[in-house]
């Protein structure tokens, strides 16, 4: 996959979520992985919206390692973790959010990508933490999403 069309803080995001995965020596990059990379990062609009909505990145992390365990103290050759089937859903989600508004893709449209891929453990967790209730809708511009528990 290409991420020439992705901002610079969207292709951070997804640098840092390969460095989230390999500290928990995890062996691919999964939905989690991506959240963690979202608040590593620190800005852009994804981490500007859980700003927003007063989720603070200790209790984003602190929720992941709730349900996610470190993977055995593996060594695994450098570069790029394999990404699961879920976070490559969020990531081709993300890209037609982007492509909708024709713009880049950046850490909003990975944010929404999260959401909409309701199965991952990003999602869970960030229904743990209240960003969205049984029934919610997510706006973004003019669009809104609705999005199943």
């Amino acid at each position: 996959m290409s991420f020439v069309l992705f901002t610079v803080r969207a292709r951070t995001m997804l640098l840092l979520a390969n460095r989230e995965a390999r500290a928990m020596d995890h062996e691919y990059i999964g939905t989690e992985h991506l959240l963690l990379g979202l608040i590593a990062e620190g800005g852009g609009v994804g981490h500007g919206v859980l700003y927003r909505l007063d989720v603070p990145p200790a209790k984003v992390r602190a929720e992941v390692l709730k349900i996610v365990q470190s993977g055995p103290d593996v060594a695994t050759l450098g570069g790029t973790l394999p990404q699961t089937p879920r976070a490559r859903r969020c990531i081709e989600y993300a890209i037609e959010e982007a492509a909708r508004a024709g713009r880049p893709v950046g850490t909003g449209e990975l944010l929404l990508g999260m959401l909409r891929e309701q199965e991952g453990i990003a999602a869970q967790v960030l229904m743990n933490l209240g960003i969205f209730e049984t029934y919610s809708l997510v706006q973004r511009g003019r669009r809104v999403y609705p999005l199943r528990a």
